[in-house]
């Protein structure tokens, strides 16, 4: 009984003596695949550099481009819907005119539908603003550099863009159509080069010179003059070329005014 005691604090001393020189740890996670070493740490909170990482992830912004796409669809079904209803709506009507009797009951009539008209069409330019808003935030969220540099990106962006601007001058709310514009035109040389675009945008100005002529504000009625000029120049330039008969006529409107 002592051999087996004095063999057991021998074989403990030669173990500790090795450890001095290495420490031998059994390899208990060799058949466990390395990203399950750590287990669920997808749980565990996060601080906002981590945050970050996950934003310019391709995954993440995938999401947002669906849902971009999705808000911008839903845009133009919707306002075509509500066309579509008015032109319904319209046709109805004239198929009723047995109680139109007289003429003044059918100018009344007719006014009376073109004030629903233009309430509907309003509501329903209102109402796809609105998701078009929600088309451009989601896009905003968007951090991914190469997706964000892809033309599919680009090309929703500014469809989102036209659309949103359309309805914006089309309810006289020019200022926003500007800014959009503006955002528009710094989507690349594409878009720099949109003849209608800068057209809407010399329309902006013509509404911004006609405020500032109201409240006799010099400085920004000449501000706005000279912008809407560059842009009415630069529209009939890429409609119709430098050495059109219409561009010309416009440099000479435009030295005239000057």
């Amino acid at each position: 009984m002592r051999y087996f005691i004095v063999l057991a604090l021998l074989f403990a001393a030669a173990v500790f003596s090795e450890g001095k020189k290495e420490l031998v740890v059994p390899d208990i996670s060799s058949d466990i695949p390395a990203n399950d070493k750590w287990g669920d740490i997808n749980t565990l909170p996060v601080f906002k550099e981590l945050e970050i990482l996950e934003m310019i992830s391709k995954d993440y912004s995938k999401n947002f481009i669906k849902e971009s796409r999705e808000y911008y669809t839903d845009s133009v079904q919707s306002y075509q819907k509500a066309r579509d209803e008015i032109k319904k709506n319209r046709d109805d009507a004239g198929n009723n005119p047995q109680f139109l009797k007289y003429e003044w009951q059918k100018k009344a009539h007719e006014d009376a539908l073109d004030r629903e008209e233009k309430r509907a069409i309003i509501k329903a330019r209102h109402n796809s603003i609105v998701l078009l808003i929600k088309a451009m935030k989601s896009t905003d969220k968007i951090k991914n550099p190469e997706i964000r540099e892809s033309a599919d990106f680009i090309e929703l962006k500014a469809s989102v863009y036209r659309e949103y601007i359309k309805h914006q001058v089309a309810l006289n709310n020019f200022q926003q159509a500007s800014t959009i514009l503006d955002s528009y035109f710094s989507l690349g040389e594409k878009y720099e080069k949109d003849s209608e675009a800068h057209k809407l945008q010399a329309l902006c100005y013509d509404k911004f010179m006609e405020s500032a002529n109201k409240m006799k504000d010099a400085d920004a009625y000449y501000i706005h003059r000279d912008r809407k000029n560059r842009h009415l120049l630069k529209f009939t330039e890429l409609k119709y070329g430098k050495e059109s008969v219409e561009y010309k006529r416009v440099v000479e409107a435009v030295s005239n005014e000057l």
